[in-house]
C-alpha cells in the first residue's frame, strides 16, 4: 500500500469537496483482526457504515501460469478474493448490528 498517495488522495478529495469527510486506513485484508479493527475505526469515526466499497487487489506475477509457484498464486487469491470477501463480511457484520437509516 503506497501510504503516501492514499493521503495525497485523501487530502485531494477533502480540498475538491466541502465538507467531505475522509478516514484514510492502513491495513492487511488478509488478516481479519486488522480489518476489524479498521472497521471499528471507522465505525468511531463515522458512528456507522452504510456503504462498502472493496477494492483490494494485486496483480500477481509477471511470470507463466507453469512457471508460477504456488505461493504467488496464494497470495494473488488471498488478497484479491479472500481479502475482499472478509472486508465485505466484517462490514456487513457491522451494518447488521445498526439500526435501518429511515427516509427523510
Amino acid at each position: 500500500m503506497n501510504v503516501t498517495a492514499v493521503n495525497a488522495a485523501a487530502a485531494e478529495l477533502k480540498e475538491q469537496f466541502s465538507g467531505v469527510e475522509v478516514l484514510p486506513l492502513e491495513l492487511d485484508v488478509t488478516d481479519e483482526d486488522s480489518i476489524d479493527k479498521a472497521v471499528a475505526q471507522t465505525v468511531e469515526a463515522f458512528g456507522r457504515i452504510d456503504y462498502a466499497v472493496n477494492n483490494a487487489g494485486i496483480s500477481g506475477p509477471k511470470t507463466l501460469s507453469a512457471e508460477t509457484s504456488t505461493n504467488e498464486w496464494q497470495k494473488l487469491l488471498n488478497i484479491n478474493l479472500n481479502g475482499v470477501w472478509m472486508s465485505s463480511r466484517a462490514e456487513i457484520r457491522q451494518m447488521l448490528k445498526q439500526e435501518s437509516l429511515q427516509p427523510e
